[in-house]
């Protein structure tokens, strides 16, 4: 991708520094002048995310929480504008600048973003004064004037703030580590015609077997969305509610997320996991949490108490043990609880003690 001047401000410190590795990553050495030099060279996405990721890591005040931004470590405050440009081929692009004009003509000249170097600047169409001087409450407001784009012309024809990545795949990686991805499918959901011909529980059967077959696959790319699609069909019903919604999150569903976990324990069988048992996958997820909290243990081990897969005498010792669990003063995220107790009946009682 290309180096942008919107690059350069995600990967500043909160007083506007860069450490050595990221010039590094930017193949320059602090002289003056490098920032100019720099802008529209070409750098890999994995050393451009690299390099965002690196923002601030070397500053002793980003870490203690630092105050405002000026926009590319400007010694004064300047006031940031938010543009939205149509390109060619039904393409958008999304910015922020301190000066609108000279923006607009290098996004023209070809070296604004990647993005409208591929697909040519038709227009500005939107412009305003973000009303902050801070570059970070700037830039949370670019995000969602992108995601806001991207839910209403989809995530392939739209790029800006910190979703610029090159192609679809990093792109939709950078949204989803967000929480943006599962926003704007939802926000799309409504406007595709769903057939619910079939009944609830046939619907509920459908979205198994359809994350069953992504996670058994490889969880390859090509069949993402349908398993958001079977996800969000069961909105289209009357036995839909609200406290189910959680389980149309990217969080609960994803290959390394919690649905593959109780799928383990009702097929008894290791999904979306190299563990060599269905045991070995309960041991592994209730280590999952911070802090030494682990607030998923209690659906884990209820739900592999509702359908026990088979385990040694050794292995069987031991789940008695984490049973244990269960009798601590611990906060447990409940939020799975409602939709899982449709999905897979057999934990209903269980869950709702």
């Amino acid at each position: 991708m290309l180096i942008t001047e919107e690059l350069l401000v995600a990967g500043a410190s909160a007083g506007g520094g860069y450490t050595r590795r990221q010039l590094e990553l930017l193949g320059v050495k602090q002289v003056a002048g490098w920032k100019k030099a720099v802008i529209g060279t070409e750098i890999s996405d994995e050393t451009a995310q690299e390099f965002r990721d690196l923002a601030g890591s070397g500053s002793k005040k980003e870490k203690l929480g630092a105050g405002p931004v000026n926009w590319c470590a400007a010694a004064t405050p300047r006031d940031i504008y938010l543009y939205v440009l149509e390109l060619e081929e039904g393409r958008f692009y999304v910015g922020l600048s301190d000066d609108l004009d000279r923006r607009w003509e290098e996004h023209k000249s070809g070296a604004g973003a990647e993005w409208t170097k591929r697909y040519r600047p038709l227009r500005r169409i939107f412009t305003i004064n973000t009303g902050t001087q801070d570059t970070r409450r700037a830039e949370a407001m670019e995000d969602e004037a992108t995601i806001a784009l991207m839910s209403e012309h989809g995530i392939e024809r739209v790029r800006g703030g910190h979703y610029c990545q090159s192609d679809q795949v990093n792109t939709e990686t950078a949204l989803r580590a967000t929480g943006a991805w599962d926003r704007i499918k939802q926000a799309q959901a409504p406007k595709t015609a769903w057939n619910v011909d079939a009944s609830w529980s046939d619907a509920l059967d459908e979205f198994l077997n359809v994350a069953v077959q992504y996670y058994d696959a490889g969880a390859p790319e090509n069949l993402r969305d349908g398993v958001f699609a079977s996800s969000y069909r069961l909105t289209r019903y009357r036995f839909w509610r609200e406290e189910f919604a959680p389980g149309l999150a990217w969080d609960f569903w994803n290959p390394k997320g919690v649905l593959p976990v109780l799928l383990s324990f009702k097929y008894q069988r290791p999904v979306s996991s190299r563990l060599p048992s269905s045991y070995d996958v309960l041991a592994a997820a209730l280590n999952r949490g911070r802090g030494g909290n682990h607030p998923l243990r209690r659906l884990f081990l209820l739900t592999w108490k509702a359908y026990q897969p088979p385990t040694t005498d050794k292995q069987a010792a031991t789940v008695e043990r984490f049973m244990e669990y269960l009798a601590e003063d611990e906060e447990y995220d409940r939020r799975y609880d409602d939709f899982v107790s449709v999905l897979l009946p057999e934990t209903r009682n269980l869950l709702r003690e």
